[in-house]
This record gives structure tokens, sequence and C-alpha cells, in this order.
């Protein structure tokens, strides 16, 4: 079904619906971020647009953009935006503060706490020299480098959708092995015929250089990876025994539940969010 939305039919629906709606269009990459924002927007003001995707929302935004399409607002993850210091001249194109709205969660929120309270082992947690964020971007930050590294040079061929944090990322306290990340990634996340057009060699000499570097991490690491990360040390480290069965998608949905209004309005999101509503009279995104 996703597979038939193209950005044409999404921008065709928009088209067809604006004859009966006269409010806002808020079009965002996919269906967690469209149950997010649902409790937040303006609902009979507002209505939300999942594009499945960061391309086809992009090029939603393109198609109606030259027919100056009114009331429209699209919000996407900044991916690495914010590192390479990229600023939309788009003005009803927002992104998020940090690299993706999972980050923006745990940049703008007490619900990595919430959570830990409900399914970590606090005598482990309180004999930790440093806090379980430290641990999730240590452990992420390599393939978030690894991730910006592909998409710099259009290493495409390499998906990291499906990699398995536990069999690279162990030990207490929690931390990445690099050796076994690059077999993990080979194995995972390249088909057979494409992995000998990868040189591995130079992917560890540029991951190696990156690192190095200093870069903002929340503009670096992947939520999602962060999630996974954080399913693993609750699993295997840091968590009781509810915490056992917990896999990265039921971490994230908890931390989304958690996410309250309050805490997005803590955002710069938010504000530009607010911002475009003022320039854009009668359109209403947020509630009050």
């Amino acid at each position: 079904m996703r597979e038939k939305l193209t950005p044409h039919s999404i921008a065709n629906n928009i088209r067809m619906t604006r004859s009966q709606y006269k409010g806002t269009f808020l079009v965002l990459e996919g269906d967690t971020d469209a149950r997010l924002f649902k409790r937040f927007v303006k609902k009979d003001l507002c209505k939300i647009i999942p594009a499945h995707g960061k391309c086809k929302a992009l090029m939603v935004l393109e198609t109606l953009n030259k027919e100056s399409f009114s009331g429209l607002l699209v919000v996407v993850d900044a991916d690495f935006w914010g590192a390479e210091g990229f600023e939309s001249e788009t003005k009803n194109l927002l992104v998020t503060d940090t690299h993706d709205m999972e980050t923006l969660i745990l940049k703008s929120s007490d619900c990595l706490e919430r959570l830990l309270d409900e399914y970590g082992k606090q005598k482990i947690l309180d004999a930790s020299k440093g806090s379980v964020l430290d641990v999730l971007f240590d452990c992420a930050r390599p393939v978030g480098y690894l991730r910006w590294i592909c998409q710099q040079d259009g290493r495409g061929r390499i998906r990291f959708r499906d990699l398995n944090f536990e069999l690279f990322v162990a030990g207490h306290p929690l931390r990445p092995y690099l050796d076994r990340m690059f077999v993990t990634i080979m194995e995972q996340c390249v088909a057979k015929e494409a992995r000998d057009g990868i040189d591995l060699d130079s992917l560890k000499s540029e991951l190696k250089t990156l690192m190095k570097e200093d870069h903002d991490l929340w503009q670096i690491c992947n939520g999602h990876d962060m999630m996974k990360v954080l399913a693993v040390g609750l699993r295997n480290v840091f968590g009781n025994r509810k915490a056992k069965t917990l896999d990265a998608e039921q971490v994230e949905s908890n931390l989304r539940m958690a996410y309250e209004y309050g805490h997005f309005q803590r955002t710069n999101l938010y504000s530009d969010i607010i911002n475009w509503q003022e320039k854009n009279q009668p359109y209403t995104v947020m509630k009050p």
C-alpha cells in the first residue's frame, strides 16, 4: 500500500481535499511521526499527511510550492543537515532540532528517565560511572558516522535498517566492538552481490578520522540506532525482569507515549511552527 503512495498521488490527494477542507496540511515523514503529532495539533484545523519517506515529503513540497499552494507545511528529520550546516530557505519546510524525531524526544524531555524508572535495575544504574545517555551516544556514534559517510559519497549499497546491534554492542559498561560491527554490517546490511564493491579498509579509515573530530552527537546519532542500543542495554545489562523481552520498537513506543506537549513546546521546532502560523494566518497547526 505504501509503495503505491507516490509523491504525485499524495500531492493530488491534497489538491482534491482542498476543495472541501480549508485548514492546514501538515506533511510528515511517516506513521510514527503522525501518531506523535496527532496529540499536539489542533485537529479540526490541521490535517496530518504521512508521506512515508523524507524524499517523498520533499517532492510533495516541491510539487505544490510550484503551484503556490497555500496552507502547506512540511516537517522532516534533519538527518545530517545540522552537522553539515545546511539551512533550508524554503519557508514551509521545517526540520527537527536534532538528527531525527527520536533524538528530539530524548533531548527535550525526561522520558528516558521515566523509562529507566520503569524498566531499569536501579542498583546497576546507580553504580554506573556514566549516564545511560552517554552509553547510547558511545554505541550509536560509529554507525551514525558510517551512515553519514555512505550518504556523502553515495555508497547506498549499505542498508542499516536491519542492523542487529546485539551482535557487536556488549560488555559492562555497554560498548561497541568495531571489528564485530563491520562484520555484522557486511553480513546483514550489504547484498552478497554488492560486497566486492565495498572498500572496507577505506570505510574503516574514514570512520577513524571522523571519530577523532568534534561533532554534535545529537546531529550525528540516528534515533532508531540509539533505541536499539537502549533495548540491548535493558535486556542484557541494566534492565529489570520486565525489560528482558523489550525490543527497540517497544522502547520507541514507550518513549513516544511518555512524550508530552509541554516537552515539545521546549523545542526549536515548536517555535518554528508557531512562527510559521503567525506568518501564514489563518492557517493553524498547534494546539494553543
